[in-house]
């Protein structure tokens, strides 16, 4: 009976060495718990609680393709429809089937919560880099993105992630880890923005987004993780290279236009570059609406559809301004068209890399800019770019540039509703 109780225990502690508990809802599987520090950890945080449920697997899939090592943790936060469980954390291993199910080790699941909140993703980036200590981390936000208004959509609490709440989580990241994140990537659309990157320039040292639409199936990882796995000494710099250049590769045909940029460039370009345009052109608004009116009609959109999202190209917007200012034979006029070179010469100088492809007029960062009063959104005001510069209250003056389009709307506003109004009296009568 003893030698029976004994082995019993002996299985206990066997079974309590791999199985940890941790809640009802939340079961842990040790796996990898003393690793050393690897060269990389790659962290993708993966909202598919949405229209991309379908795509999640499959990504995760392509990551496969190259698996981890002990020089590259690949790990995963799966939100999806697809997965039943909650949130779902994945350690990433090597399969060569593309196409097949999932092989990868199963290391968490959690009780379900909203992907789009701030909690949900520092607790996740503090697990992975707790149990995967790496010399450099990388955070993959992966999801669906409406530039600085919002991103990482979870349809099942109907929320999407604001900046300020990107920058609380990064900043409870920081505080916990004792270091930035190298590197932030935005597989996610129109993400790509000046405002999106100085919000959180503080908690990364380099930071990749798209200016235009991210296609459905996303950054081509089983291209870019095994050239990292491959050389995992190589600089974050000639990463990004790869990884740019392997998303154009593999999207060819499709319009792209994507950059990369140091944190401290942001920062610099922002409260300098941006600002003293945005003082010139505020300060000179009356005497040039007409030239500046012309110069965002001329400047790189990146619109969905017939929606219009107010994402403009900043270097072309530069390049249009300047060339209206030239026209003129006035100090003002050259002041503005100064700064417009200004920023357009920090970007050429600081940009990190950049690629386009039928996107001749793209550069790689894109800036809050439209004059369709119908489609602005007043929360702008509180984005840490219009409290540190001026760039809102330009913003609000554009406004008014299409005062005919506005009547015009106003005008069909009320004849729908008088027409409603109509029909309504007269089936009652």
């Amino acid at each position: 009976m003893r030698k029976t109780l004994a082995i019993i225990a002996v299985l206990i502690l066997i079974l309590a060495g791999f199985v940890e508990f941790s809640g009802a809802s939340t079961i842990s599987l040790k796996t990898n718990s003393n690793q050393p520090n690897a060269k990389w950890t790659v962290m993708f945080y993966m909202c598919g609680d949405n229209t991309l449920s379908g795509k999640v697997e499959n990504s995760m899939n392509w990551m496969e393709w190259a698996g981890s090592d002990e020089n590259l943790n690949i790990i995963v936060q799966a939100d999806s429809y697809d997965l039943e469980g909650g949130l779902r954390r994945y350690y990433i291993r090597y399969d060569e089937k593309l196409s097949e199910s999932i092989i990868s080790d199963l290391v968490e699941t959690c009780e379900e919560r909203s992907s789009a909140e701030s909690s949900t993703l520092s607790d996740f980036v503090i697990w992975a880099t707790d149990k995967y200590p790496a010399d450099r981390y990388m955070l993959v936000l992966w999801g669906h993105g409406s530039g600085w208004a919002g991103f990482l959509r979870d349809d099942s609490s109907v929320d999407d992630m604001k900046l300020y709440e990107l920058e609380e989580a990064l900043d409870t990241v920081k505080n916990h880890i004792g270091k930035k994140i190298e590197l932030v990537s935005f597989d996610s659309c129109l993400m790509g923005m000046a405002e999106v990157f100085y919000e959180i320039h503080e908690y990364a040292n380099y930071f990749l987004g798209s200016e235009e639409l991210v296609y459905g199936n996303g950054f081509p990882y089983h291209m870019i993780l095994p050239d990292l796995k491959d050389n995992p000494d190589m600089s974050t710099e000639d990463f990004v290279v790869e990884i740019m250049d392997s998303f154009n590769n593999y999207h060819y045909g499709n319009p792209v236009s994507l950059g990369c940029f140091r944190a401290n460039d942001i920062k610099v370009l922002v409260e300098d570059k941006i600002a003293a345009l945005a003082y010139q052109l505020n300060k000179n608004f009356k005497d040039f609406k007409k030239q500046i009116n012309n110069a965002i009609g001329k400047t790189a959109s990146y619109n969905v559809y017939d929606y219009v999202t107010g994402c403009k190209d900043l270097y072309d917007f530069c390049y249009e301004l300047e060339y209206e200012m030239s026209q003129f034979e006035d100090e003002d006029a050259d002041l503005i068209k100064n700064c417009a070179r200004d920023v357009m010469d920090f970007m050429d100088e600081k940009i990190v890399y950049t690629v386009q492809q039928r996107r001749d007029d793209s550069h790689g960062l894109s800036v809050y800019l439209l004059k369709e009063r119908q489609y602005f959104d007043d929360r702008y005001e509180d984005v840490d770019m219009s409290l540190n510069t001026d760039w809102d209250e330009f913003v609000g003056k554009c406004l008014s540039l299409n005062k005919n389009l506005d009547r015009y709307l106003l005008f069909r506003d009320f004849i729908l509703k008088l027409m409603l109004f109509l029909k309504t009296y007269k089936t009652i009568d």
